[in-house]
């Protein structure tokens, strides 16, 4: 908990930020229209920003691909969060508390100890025609303006 205070007590009077985490992201096509998309950390927090970022980037390809919609097929991601897109929202103190967080915990713990958590979203575009067919269709548009403050500071 000290390491904790003198790290945010650090960084308010050097007057920076801590680095948030900047995820990466694995893709993979398995179809014309599947895709997976993976993201990982060592830290176990990082789960529900790693479901945000998979599914903002699975919202992402749709779009280039010129579709508005998607499905899920199979994830690892806490589905009533994922449909329902309520995450905590994105706020200077949360952030700063996130990173601190993480950095302490990876500080502390040995790396021989760290081991990476994945959170993956299997997922299929759907046509406009194809929407009516589904009962979990996911709007890109609306994943994409909800998530988009998050990602924005993570990139």
């Amino acid at each position: 908990m000290t390491r904790i205070a003198v790290a945010i007590a650090a960084v308010l009077l050097a007057g920076c930020t801590v680095a948030l985490p900047r995820y990466r992201y694995d893709e993979q096509q398995l179809g014309r229209r599947t895709w997976e998309i993976r993201a990982g950390d060592s830290w176990p927090g990082a789960a529900p920003d790693l479901e945000r970022f998979v599914l903002y980037r699975a919202a992402e390809r749709t779009r280039e691909m010129g579709l508005g919609h998607f499905v899920i097929r199979d994830s690892t991601l806490d589905m009533s969060r994922a449909r329902s897109l309520s995450y905590p929202p994105v706020t200077e103190g949360n952030e700063l508390g996130t990173a601190v967080d993480r950095l302490d915990y990876l500080y502390r713990t040995p790396y021989s100890e760290l081991t990476k958590r994945w959170q993956r979203v299997k997922f299929r575009m759907v046509r406009e025609s194809e929407v009516a067919d589904h009962v979990d269709v996911v709007d890109a548009a609306k994943v994409l303006d909800r998530l988009r403050p998050f990602i924005d500071r993570r990139r």
